[in-house]
């Protein structure tokens, strides 16, 4: 009798272990189960139940714990297809292959902008990533001329996973601005008597106020122009920088601001990048045009006007009616 009662049991449990861990699953078409960072495998298995994917959450844990892969499950949203059994969809979030997501890092974002997309997009924290690009360490890591990694984030689609630690996310960025902006194309702004710091705070400049690509060299040579005569650059771009403000009118207050950044108040270029360019910016500040043009402002039809005098600039500026009283910039 004890035989077959266990015989019973162990015939119960093969069968129990069978239907949570060996019979296929069928979530609803389109299942996405996120795992968050740092949550740990009880977590995974309760959300994994709920939605679907696993019969047993006990057994799921059981399994996992068993198996050594507890603490391999990798944070991500995970696709979880139709038919799969507790077996396969631990192996999948081992695996890692979570759904990617699109970040787009525009022309003339700053890393501040980037950071709030970022954690938009629920693939990080917008304050962690902001402590990477001021983090000296990772400056000097990433091999990038400082004095933090704004500037060096190049503009281009990112496929990323959630749960990518911020490090990671920088890293990434600016290694595709080392393979597209190479050393020895930074070092050509030699010839300009421009270090590569320099050229990624012109270009960047450049990023912010030219209007057309077409402009880009025109711009450039403004700037240049005004830093061989000792003019201060002026760059409204320059000011919303300094007081982190992209949007809305600038008031000659604004003007005044205390930060290195501010060209209306310091000489010759900031710091460091205002923004992130991209490469046509980067190669106008190399190739400025051949102009004497010290001056530019929004002509109203979406390009600059450019003047070699303050009396002309005066005047297109009237012309093109872009200042109300009190208004420095639109």
């Amino acid at each position: 009798m004890k035989k077959k009662a266990y015989l019973t049991l162990a015939a119960v449990a093969l069968l129990w272990l069978g239907w949570g861990l060996v019979l296929p699953n069928y979530p609803a078409d389109g299942t996405v189960v996120s795992v968050p960072i740092g949550v740990g495998v009880k977590v995974t298995a309760r959300d994994l139940k709920k939605a679907g994917a696993i019969r047993s959450a006990f057994l799921f844990q059981w399994m996992a714990r068993l198996s050594g892969n507890s603490g391999e499950i990798k944070a991500g949203d995970y696709a979880i297809p139709s038919g799969m059994n507790a077996f396969e969809t631990l192996g999948l979030l081992v695996s890692g292959k979570s759904l990617q997501h699109t970040l787009l890092v525009k022309e003339g974002m700053s890393a501040a902008q980037i950071g709030a997309a970022i954690e938009k997009l629920g693939l990080g924290s917008a304050s962690k990533f902001m402590a990477v690009v001021r983090d000296p360490a990772e400056v000097d890591n990433l091999k990038v001329p400082g004095p933090t990694l704004e500037g060096y984030l190049f503009p281009d689609s990112y496929f990323l996973p959630k749960g990518m630690a911020e490090e990671a996310i920088a890293a990434q960025m600016v290694a595709r601005f080392h393979q597209v902006v190479p050393d020895d194309l930074l070092a050509q702004g030699a010839a300009i008597r421009l270090n590569p710091r320099q050229i990624m705070a012109m270009a960047a400049l450049i990023e912010k106020e030219a209007k057309a690509d077409t402009e880009r060299p025109m711009v450039s040579a403004v700037f240049r122009n005004r830093m061989r005569l000792k003019k201060r650059l002026e760059s409204c771009a320059s000011v919303r920088y300094a007081l982190g403000k992209w949007t809305g009118p600038l008031y000659n207050k604004d003007l005044l601001a205390k930060s290195p950044y501010n060209t209306y108040q310091n000489y010759g270029l900031p710091p460091g990048p205002i923004c992130n360019p991209g490469l046509k910016s980067i190669q106008a500040a190399l190739h400025p045009a051949e102009t004497k043009d010290l001056f530019f402002v929004v002509d109203g039809q979406g390009t600059q006007h450019f003047s070699e005098t303050y009396e002309d600039f005066l005047k297109a500026k009237q012309h093109y009616k872009r200042l109300r009283r009190g208004v420095v910039e639109e």
